[in-house]
């Protein structure tokens, strides 16, 4: 089995949708270090500015550095297909 846990200092944090996009909001003006992540990839970080009254747009890529293979059952057969959660 694997696990990810992810532990954050505070609630300044998206899920991606699907199609990629996220938002945060409610982020006071300032400069900040932002980072994105995903199982089988390494962290990315860009350094930000939110300008008041603008919309802050970033463009990380993400690229897979690890391959999992399917984890099988004891009886080495394989578990059934999930529907994806990265909603």
């Amino acid at each position: 089995m694997i696990s990810f846990v992810l532990v954050l200092e505070n609630k300044a944090y998206a899920q991606t949708g699907k199609d990629g996009k996220f938002a945060i909001s409610n982020v006071p003006p300032g400069r900040y270090s932002i980072n994105a992540w995903k199982p089988k990839t390494q962290r990315v970080s860009k350094e930000i500015e939110v300008i008041p009254g603008q919309k802050t747009v970033i463009d990380f890529e993400l690229k897979e550095i690890e391959k999992i293979p399917p984890h099988k059952r004891k009886d080495g057969t394989d578990y059934p297909e999930e529907e994806d959660n990265w909603e």
